[in-house]
């Protein structure tokens, strides 16, 4: 009986032609929202400069408290960059690892800055572990050629890396 039930079901939804991109599809209750998946993979206020580096247009928020963690982790083409941060109260948002001198490397050095915008009224402070926020920047291949060491900067300190 059960199984009688479930085939109909399937046959009655296989037979709409909108059930694909509908919100009764299960497959649809969790995200796949093309927009949202462009938007993730722009940088919030820059764009990619063709001739490598970035170029930031305006970018308003803040260095952030003290770095405490700093990973490189190699990928395809390129390296992935994370950090973690622990910013003065909870609230802070948007975090970012900024690229500096527009993603110029000086002296084999590149340097990011772990910004993130402050929260608009004041929060509790709360935890240590309740406060930490993390960012990560992925760089293609060509924006490390010649890059030595990555730095990131917070507020309160840096931590860095040699490859």
């Amino acid at each position: 009986m059960k199984k009688a039930v479930l085939a109909v079901t399937l046959l009655a939804l296989g037979g709409c032609g909108g059930f694909g991109d509908s919100r009764a599809n299960p497959l649809n209750w969790f995200g796949s929202d093309p927009d949202a998946a462009a938007q993730a993979q722009r940088p919030a206020e820059g764009r990619l400069v063709p001739e490598g580096g970035y170029q930031w247009d305006r970018d308003d928020r803040e260095a952030v408290g003290r770095i405490s963690e700093m990973e490189i982790h190699p990928v395809r083409g390129g390296a992935v960059v994370r950090a973690a941060s622990v910013p003065p109260e909870q609230g802070w948002s948007q975090a970012a690892l900024v690229p500096e001198n527009q993603g110029v490397p000086e002296g084999g050095v590149l340097t990011l800055r772990f910004a993130a915008s402050p929260p608009p009224q004041a929060i509790r402070v709360g935890r240590e572990s309740s406060r930490e926020i993390t960012a990560a920047i992925h760089l293609e291949a060509r924006d490390l050629s010649g890059v030595r060491e990555i730095v990131v900067v917070g507020d309160e300190n840096r931590m860095s890396a040699r490859r």
